[in-house]
């Protein structure tokens, strides 16, 4: 069951081990690009050349997109082995350092995650949509679900298609398919129901959805614990509570009226719209508990109204209450989501993604829930930041975690 922390530089079908050469340390900040690929920005890589004249020669001689890079742990078994996708990388600067014994190699880079090249394609006419998205998928090794279940379409294609190798994959699917498949279906309005996208998995390759949405999106949830057996993978857990907004007050843009905005001043529009905000106060707490916040809010708060255009979309009577009141309980939700943040860090995971969630068990000495826990069962932690560092103490993931209900 042991495992080592790797970091290794490969070239064609060669790699090189940096841990034998001496890995000081990797920091990158790594999320997801749009279509296939995922990107490790502000990377900054130290390594330790024994020989003082190995790495450098082959740094210089591989910067244009030969070397890449594949980290994780390397285990006994496939199991225990936890390995990153592969990167290329584009090396931005090279610092080398030496002394009388040896030397030190720092770059500057960033890497994109190596996807299969688009391949040109033919399909003809009558042929079945969904079929279309599997042979997509099957080439570029996405995951489709337990028997392709996460493939569902409608239809089939009204004329011979052709794909130019020059349009990636993905894209293909969202600009060219999709339109086709949304035909299918007979809609009151013209709105985006189709549910295409690629989702980061354990599996050490993306999950492909293509299918109408349904109410609730699959999405990866994590589970960590602490205090609950001596074996967490949790390292540190920083959190942040911000409390502005109960002295800035909340900012809401709410669109006047057309007859409103054309007579009355801004202030008077505002005015007008005080007496909505009487009864938010109730809201706010329940909002307090389902996202398990322990705060005790002021006999009144304090709302910013911005005034903006009218957008034209008031009933007969003139009146847009109801739009108003939704934006009000909309700001309200967000400014709960992010008055309470943390940091998480954990043992090494290049498999999370941000938007994935993250179930959080702590518990006190006493045994109680503490308030950072996950609470109620659709009560996460949503990733929107995920920041790297390994080297010798090992490989850590911090991750930078707001508040998220899932319905």
């Amino acid at each position: 069951m042991a495992q080592t922390v790797s970091v290794r530089l490969e070239i064609d079908e060669d790699y090189i081990d940096l841990n034998e050469h001496g890995l000081l340390n990797m920091t990158f900040d790594r999320f997801s690009a749009s279509d296939t690929s995922g990107i490790l920005s502000e990377l900054d890589l130290i390594m330790y050349d024994k020989t003082g004249s190995s790495l450098l020669p082959l740094i210089l001689h591989n910067v244009d997109g030969q070397l890449r890079l594949q980290y994780g742990f390397v285990g006994d078994t496939k199991d225990t082995t936890l390995l990153s996708e592969v990167y290329v990388l584009n090396i931005l600067k090279i610092k080398p350092r030496w002394t009388n014994r040896a030397s030190t190699l720092s770059i500057g880079a960033i890497a994109t995650q190596v996807v299969k090249p688009p391949l040109a394609r033919y399909y003809k006419a009558g042929t079945s949509i969904e079929a279309i998205v599997k042979d997509i998928a099957k080439y570029n090794e996405w995951y489709m679900g337990s028997e392709d279940a996460n493939v569902e379409a409608k239809g089939e294609i009204p004329v011979d298609l052709y794909k130019d190798p020059a349009k990636s994959d993905f894209t293909f699917i969202k600009e060219t398919l999709i339109p086709i498949v949304e035909a299918q279906y007979i809609t009151v309005e013209k709105v985006t129901f189709y549910d295409c996208r690629l989702v980061g998995t354990a599996l050490g390759r993306p999950e492909l959805f293509f299918r109408p949405k349904t109410p609730n999106k699959k999405r990866k949830v994590w589970s960590y614990s602490i205090g609950t057996n001596i074996n967490s993978n949790v390292i540190s857990v920083d959190a942040d509570i911000d409390l502005s907004f109960l002295i800035k007050g909340l900012t809401i843009e709410i669109p006047a009226t057309t007859l409103d905005y054309a007579i009355l001043t801004e202030t008077e529009l505002e005015d007008k719209l005080t007496t909505i905000y009487a009864n938010q106060k109730e809201y706010m707490e329940e909002a307090l508990k389902k996202y398990n916040i322990p705060l005790m809010l002021p006999s009144k708060l304090k709302f910013n109204t911005k005034i903006m255009p009218p957008e034209g979309d008031e009933d007969d009577e003139g009146t847009i209450a109801l739009k108003i009141e939704d934006r009000i309980l909309t700001a309200i939700t967000n400014a709960m989501k992010t008055i309470s943040t943390m940091k998480l860090t954990v043992v090494g995971n290049p498999h999370i993604m941000p938007n994935d969630l993250i179930e959080l068990n702590i518990l006190n000495i006493d045994g109680t829930h503490h308030i950072l826990s996950s609470g109620a069962s659709n009560s996460f932690w949503e990733v929107i930041k995920i920041s790297e560092q390994i080297g010798l103490d090992g490989y850590k993931t911090e991750l930078t975690l707001a508040r998220a209900l899932v319905e």
